[in-house]
């Protein structure tokens, strides 16, 4: 049996990124899990436009939508043009992976992350602490 776990867009650069910090230390551990889980073989992702196995711990959903920033739905859509997929998707996370690496250098801001608090917050890229876990 297939191991799926749905991802929205802009979430798919997040998981480069994330260094062990979010909202609350139960966002932080579910982030760990999902994050470890796409490590492991044969996992396939789903890709949606709404909240997601991330956002199950956001204290910020509400009736399945992010009721503290409403970017997040512009830059799920960027994202997933860029890489030339739709919500409903699915596809081995390993290919997702490289799909992503073609659409986005790594090491620089993509252009969905415009505006995000965790970019303008130093979080991500260069000169950050290593993420929590590998990525396989």
């Amino acid at each position: 049996m297939v191991k799926r776990i749905r991802l929205r867009g802009h979430h798919l650069l997040c998981l480069e990124q994330f260094r062990g910090l979010g909202y609350s230390p139960s966002f932080v551990a579910n982030f760990v899990r999902v994050r470890s889980a796409l490590g492991e073989p044969g996992v396939e992702v789903e890709l949606t436009d709404g909240a997601d196995a991330i956002c199950a711990a956001c204290p910020f959903i509400r009736d399945g939508a992010c009721g503290r920033d409403t970017g997040v739905y512009a830059r799920d859509r960027l994202v997933l043009a860029r890489l030339g997929l739709a919500a409903g998707a699915r596809l081995p996370f390993a290919a997702l992976r490289e799909l992503l690496a073609a659409a986005f250098p790594p090491g620089t801001p993509a252009p969905a992350c415009a505006g995000c608090t965790w970019l303008a917050a130093g979080v991500c890229y260069p000169g950050q602490e290593e993420p929590p876990g590998p990525l396989k």
